[in-house]
């Protein structure tokens, strides 16, 4: 009897002490939210073809979860590249599987001298590459730095 009266007690506490503590619901909620991934999971190459310089970005994703929305323009300042990229990642459940996704950038044509392209995610740099360009007669070739 007395074991019955203090479980009773405990589930009464418990019930009049429940409505009291706060709860976010908003936390709860499955959605899709802005996602910068790590630089070793990102690749980039550079080559040329035809005098126009290129770069693929490659990104390794660990689940079925991520979305690319926007791979971003091609910006330039002097000889500073970058593009701004917005990458989504769902909270909720998704399958856990490795994949990756590609995306080449055309650069145009460059004039010869080093250059920086910095991939960026929602404002945030992931990963830079410095390279060189070189041009010959008729021709131009790009190389990673150091060369």
């Amino acid at each position: 009897m007395k074991r019955e009266v203090l479980t009773i007690g405990f589930l009464a506490l418990v019930l009049i002490v429940m409505p009291l503590h706060p709860f976010d619901a908003e936390a709860q909620i499955e959605r899709w939210v802005p996602y910068v991934p790590i630089p070793r999971d990102v690749k980039l190459v550079f080559w040329m073809e035809d005098e126009v310089a290129y770069i693929n970005v490659t990104i390794v994703f660990y689940s079925g979860g991520f979305e690319v929305r926007d791979w971003g323009d091609v910006n330039m300042d002097h000889r500073e590249l970058w593009v701004d990229s917005e990458i989504w990642r769902w909270n909720g459940p998704s399958i856990l599987v490795v994949w990756e996704l590609s995306h080449t950038y055309d650069l145009g044509h460059l004039k010869e001298g080093r250059y920086t392209f910095t991939f960026k995610a929602w404002g945030r740099e992931v990963k830079s590459i410095d390279f060189i360009v070189r041009g010959w007669p008729g021709r131009g070739k790009i190389l990673p730095f150091p060369y």
